[in-house]
């Protein structure tokens, strides 16, 4: 009978990996009494709509500048292998 050891490693993971799921472990859930917040919640701090402003329009900037960047770059590499490739031939 052939098999059995892999069968029963494939049985013992899924026998571990359904102890590992969130509704199994309880985890930092249990006592949440909603009033408090988690480690996991993130908390920002109040940034006027100016600044918001001038960081989006840096972030487009950024943005702009490496897809011209990829863009030139593209437009060079091929440039570069079709007169390869026409000089092959």
């Amino acid at each position: 009978m052939g098999g059995e050891g892999s069968m029963a490693g494939a049985n013992i993971s899924l026998k571990m990996n359904r102890k590992g799921l969130p509704s199994k472990r309880g985890g930092y859930r249990s006592n949440y009494d909603g009033k408090t917040l988690s480690s996991k919640e993130f908390v920002s701090k109040k940034v006027s709509p100016e600044k918001l402003a001038i960081l989006k329009t840096q972030i487009r900037e950024k943005a702009r500048k490496e897809r011209r960047n990829k863009t030139l770059i593209f437009i060079g590499c091929m440039l570069v292998l079709s007169s390869l490739f026409w000089l092959l031939i």
